[in-house]
């Protein structure tokens, strides 16, 4: 376990230059990180933000999304303590019987544990902390944190938290290195009205091979909080990375997150976003298909009960000839939630003989359940192999459920199985089965519930 640096000030609820100065001053940053941190602030004050006109923008309410009286940081109570100390439901982040290559746990604002394999630091990977990659790999946080612009009216709120980010992970593996098991990151929070900015960065070298897992969960609670999360995946030349964000925010939590890959040649990225929690979620996955010949794979599985509102946003951006890209996100809505899902594919002039499909599939679970996709293409190619779009939206089918039940199966059990059913085209691209497993158990529980 590595050395972590403790917290040593009171934050009082609100966001602003006051917060990023003192937080920079708390965790006793170089020159550079608070410039920056500075100059996102400048960026968030100027930028106007979204209009709600946004064809991205304007099924969410911003009003919801609104954070100004937010506790900007909070230190953990857990600090120092060993994780048979922890709550009862932080005990099995501890590292187990050796499933897995390293291990990091940050609750609410800072980081209480990461962990490492002994071989893999002697190889030359690097995992740890956000905070302490930037006093320890300065030069790699430099050249990989933020590095890449991304225009658009999602802008303002990437520079609020760039301004306030504390937490998240920092992987690096060299060229070459086949990381076999994979790595798990996990933020949990409960002080209420506690406003949370991770910040996780990976970065794979030319022929290296990683997968990461990154869970974010709170207990229950009815007081509001709020997380800004950011993961930026950097795959080099024939690199090959998988990605899991399995996000289990408490009812009161309003959830934003950005997911983006940058991707050089021969590179491929899996990304697969598990949405089960929060009132509010309004996500953004991203990929940047910049070098010749580079794979993407997007999926996702997202259940939304009771009341919640999941908003998904998704780019496939072809950039590098050749490139292939494929998207599957299935929504299975109860209640009187709401999914919404846009997603865009563009093949730019440059992408010739590119490879591109998106499918959007919604299952309305409830009569007062809605889901919306609206998938579009953006071709400037002349000469592409394949590209196109499928969405569909459309309730429990009577037939099967009646079939299911007339052989003894109460209706609420049927309809589990129809769910995990029409999930199992993601799920069984889980990387490893304990991942299978636990995504598998939560989305029974939230069935159940």
């Amino acid at each position: 376990m590595s050395t972590l640096v403790r917290s040593r000030a009171e934050f009082v609820p609100g966001l602003s230059r006051r917060a990023v100065e003192d937080l920079s001053a708390l965790k006793e940053e170089p020159q550079w990180m608070r410039e920056r941190r500075l100059e996102a602030w400048r960026r968030y004050e100027e930028l106007p933000g979204p209009s709600g006109q946004e064809e991205e923008w304007r099924r969410t309410d911003l009003s919801l999304l609104r954070m100004d009286d937010a506790l900007p940081y909070a230190a953990s109570p857990l600090y120092g303590q060993v994780p048979s100390e922890w709550p009862r439901s932080l005990r099995s982040l501890a590292p187990g019987d050796g499933g897995l290559a390293g291990s990091l746990v940050q609750h609410e604002s800072e980081t209480i544990m990461d962990v490492l394999d002994e071989e893999l630091a002697s190889y030359g990977v690097v995992w740890c902390g956000l905070d302490r990659a930037v006093r320890e790999h300065p030069d790699l946080v430099q050249r990989y944190l933020l590095s890449r612009e991304v225009p658009g009216p999602h802008e303002k709120f990437v520079a609020l938290h760039a301004a306030l980010l504390s937490g998240g992970s920092f992987l690096y593996v060299p060229r070459d290195l086949d990381v076999t098991l994979p790595l798990r990151s996990t933020v949990t929070m409960s002080a209420p009205g506690l406003a949370v900015f991770p910040h996780t960065v990976v970065v794979a070298e030319a022929g290296s091979r990683v997968t990461l897992i990154e869970e974010h969960f709170s207990e229950e609670a009815e007081e509001s909080a709020f997380s800004a999360a950011l993961t930026e995946i950097h795959a080099g030349e024939g690199a090959s990375v998988r990605y899991v964000h399995i996000q289990r925010w408490g009812q009161g939590v309003h959830n934003l997150n950005f997911l983006r890959s940058f991707q050089e040649r021969g590179s491929s990225v899996t990304t697969i976003v598990v949405g089960l929690g929060g009132r509010v979620s309004k996500g953004h996955v991203e990929a940047f298909l910049n070098g010749e010949e580079a794979t993407s794979k997007m999926l996702g599985v997202f259940l939304p009960g009771d009341s919640q509102h999941f908003d998904y946003v998704t780019l496939q951006d072809h950039v590098g000839p050749r490139s292939v890209s494929e998207l599957l996100y299935k929504a299975a809505v109860k209640d009187r939630a709401r999914s919404l899902y846009y997603g865009v594919t563009r093949v730019r002039k440059s992408a010739r003989q590119s490879s591109a499909y998106q499918e959007s599939r919604n299952l309305l679970l409830d009569e007062g359940a809605k889901a919306d996709a609206t998938p579009v293409l953006e071709i400037e190619a002349f000469d592409v192999v394949r590209c196109g779009h499928g969405a569909t939206v459309g309730p429990v089918d009577e037939e099967q459920l009646f079939y299911m039940m007339c052989r003894g199966l109460p209706e609420r059990d049927a309809e589990r199985m129809i769910v995990e059913g029409f999930f199992q085209q993601v799920l069984e691209r889980m990387p490893g089965e304990s991942v299978r497993d636990r995504v598998t158990e939560a989305v029974q529980q939230k069935l159940a519930a």
